[in-house]
Parts: structure tokens; sequence; C-alpha cells
């Protein structure tokens, strides 16, 4: 069995504690990652996922400068088709890798928000942009591991007598993650990917959808070479009162804007229409602590709520041994000026129905298998 990985998240787009609270909101900055990168180096963690999207900085340079500001983490960064011609992009990662000594994953992205990628000059739908991914992958392992010069003729790249230096220093390559919920990105992990990741979704759900990409990955004699994760954001306190409060304070604020952005700006993403239809159906609550009201705000990962306790670890051993590896981007709680953002009252009777709305919806059978323990009686 793999062992268990964990990564973690650099808000390099700056943080927040509420989403529509200017007060709440930190602003992204060197310093900011500095001191995330600092943490999470220090605290043990693997991987360090930096985001992409016109509102993120550029991932490569951040990723190079974090790179040189740690020893050991390394640094996830997507690999967009049709963004960076792939003889270019095979140098860069191997000077990289090469650079940082050997630290360097390589996150695949096909792009959630349509116009924001045909802003940008990708004017691929997405169907064909993971038919583009996929070519370009397989240039950038043939130009990492031919002898002598690469000849490819391909739908969208023609190469004549490529060669790169330096090769990568991570043999035979540095490896891919891929995140996605549809057939074709499903289709590229199957033959290219290290890490199939997840968000979000119910246990039964997830072990299907493993099976399924271990019955593609067979085709290409990958099917034990395959892993898989899951994104999930923590939100962890000294209490459990104290990590719902904070999750209900994230969402609180947001106004009905930034709710209908989520709504429509990412609908052409399987994996994002499973976080919405999920939400719809099963309220706030998908399991204990495993909480949906995120997805009003933002697309994609769920957040995992709860004290610092045997729970939480109890909840990463069942993951375990279900053979799937964790990859975790945890945010640092954002501060601004040293100064936490105040919480609301505890007495507001709107928190309190909203808690006793959360533990109504607990199934105490999947509380029971998933904890260990009792599932807790409603108030």
């Amino acid at each position: 069995m793999r062992p268990l990985e964990f990564g973690w998240y650099l808000p390099t787009h700056g943080d927040t504690t509420a989403y529509g609270l200017m007060e709440a909101q930190i602003a992204g900055s060197p310093e900011l990652c500095e001191r995330v990168v600092a943490a999470a180096e220090h605290a043990g963690f693997e991987y360090l996922l930096i985001p992409v999207g016109s509102v993120c900085w550029e991932a490569w340079i951040t990723g190079a400068f974090m790179a040189a500001r740690s020893s050991r983490i390394k640094p996830l960064i997507a690999a967009r088709p049709g963004y960076i011609n792939p003889v270019l992009m095979a140098k860069m990662i191997s000077t990289f890798d090469q650079m940082s000594g050997g630290r360097i994953c390589i996150n695949l992205i096909a792009g959630q928000n349509e116009s924001e990628v045909e802003a940008e000059g990708v004017r691929q739908p997405k169907e064909e942009r993971y038919a583009l991914m996929e070519e370009e992958v397989s240039i950038l392992k043939a130009l990492w591991t031919t002898r002598g010069p690469v000849h490819f003729q391909g739908r969208f790249h023609t190469i004549s007598g490529a060669h790169i230096r330096p090769r990568p220093l991570q043999q035979p390559f540095p490896k891919f993650y891929l995140g996605g919920g549809s057939r074709q990105a499903w289709e590229v992990s199957a033959k290219h990917s290290d890490v199939h990741l997840f968000w979000g979704d119910l246990p039964e759900r997830i072990a299907e959808n493993i099976a399924e990409i271990r019955r593609m990955a067979r085709a290409h004699d990958r099917e034990d070479a395959i892993g898989f994760g899951m994104r999930l954001q923590v939100i962890c306190r000294e209490n459990e009162a104290d990590a719902w409060e904070a999750a209900d304070q994230l969402v609180r604020h947001a106004t009905e804007r930034q709710k209908q952005e989520m709504k429509t700006l990412y609908n052409r993403s399987e994996a994002n229409q499973r976080v919405q239809q999920l939400a719809r159906d099963y309220g706030d609550l998908l399991m204990p602590h495993l909480w949906t009201g995120i997805t009003k705000v933002r697309p994609g990962a769920r957040h995992r709520g709860g004290r610092r306790s045997r729970a939480m670890r109890r909840h990463l051993a069942a993951v375990h041994r279900r053979r799937l590896p964790l990859l975790l981007p945890v945010r640092l709680s954002a501060r601004r000026g040293g100064r936490a953002v105040r919480p609301p009252d505890p007495s507001d009777p709107r928190r309190q129905q909203s808690r006793a709305a959360r533990r109504l919806r607990c199934d105490p059978e999947a509380f029971r298998k998933f904890t260990g323990e009792s599932a807790p009686d409603a108030p």
C-alpha cells in the first residue's frame, strides 16, 4: 500500500476567513507565501499545491521562488493544455527539477472556467483540451525518455527532431497529478497520471470511481501504477464548536452575486457539477464533518471540519484503509495585522438553528462507520 501523502495549499491570490467581508480579506503577497511555505514545510507536508487562474499569481514563477526558499516541500504546479509549447514545457520542468534537487510535481488541469480560458487566448473547447493535454503529456514523456531526437506527428503538434537538456533529476520523470470528474479526464489519468484527484464525495461513489479508473488503466498496463487522492480543505480549531463557527463565518457574508457566479462560471466542469448536485441533494452536511457549504462561494473542494482529536485521525485512517492516499491542501487561518477576525455572538439563534439542522442531517450509520462513535443526539 502506498504511504499516505499530504499537500498544502498556497493562496497566491490571498485568503479570507469570511467571503464577502472586506475586513476579513488577506491580500496575496510574497510575505504571505513565505509564511505559508515555511509553516507547511515545518509541519512535514510533502506537496505545495499552487493554484492557477486569472486572480492567482503566475504559478511557475511563484513555485520557483518558493522552492528556493524551502528545502523539502515539492511545488505542485499546473501544466495547462494550450498555454505553453510542450518542448519548452519539458525543458522548464526538467530544469526546475534539477535546480530544486528533484522537487517538482505536475498538476494536469484542463480548466473549469470556460470564459476565463477563452479570455486568455485558448480557443479549444474543454473536450478538445483533454485531447490536447494527452498529446502534450505524451510529448513531455517522449522528450524525457527518448535517446536521440524526438519526432511526433499529432492532431495538434508536429515535432521534427526535438531534444532537450537537461533530463529530469527524478527518473524517469516527475509525478503527474490530475483532478477531474469527466470520462475524458479519467482516460488521461488512466494513461498518464501517477495520482488521480477527487473532490469530496460519498465513500461509495469514490470507491466506484476508483474501480472504474483502475479498469481503464488496465488497458495501459497501469492498473497498479495509478494512485488516488482527495482534495479537501480543513477547518481545524481547538474544539468542534469553534470549527463549525469558523465554517459558518466563511459563507455567512457572501453576496448573492458571489453565489450565482459559482453556478454559472463553472457549469461546464463535470466535477463542479457533481459538487453542486451533492449540495442540493444533501444540504450543508454530506457526512459527519464533511461540509458542502463552501461550494456556495468557491468551486471545488469541500471542507472537512472538526476538532484536533481522535476523530480526525480515525477519519484519515479510514480513508487510508480504503487505499485512498490523500492529497490534503490546508489553508492557514487568515489573520490581519496579527488580529483574528472577531467571531459572531455564539448565542445568535441563527447559529444554533444551523447547528441543529446539521446534526439532524447526520446519518447515524454513516457517522458510526466513519468515526467509530455513535452519532450525537439532535438537540
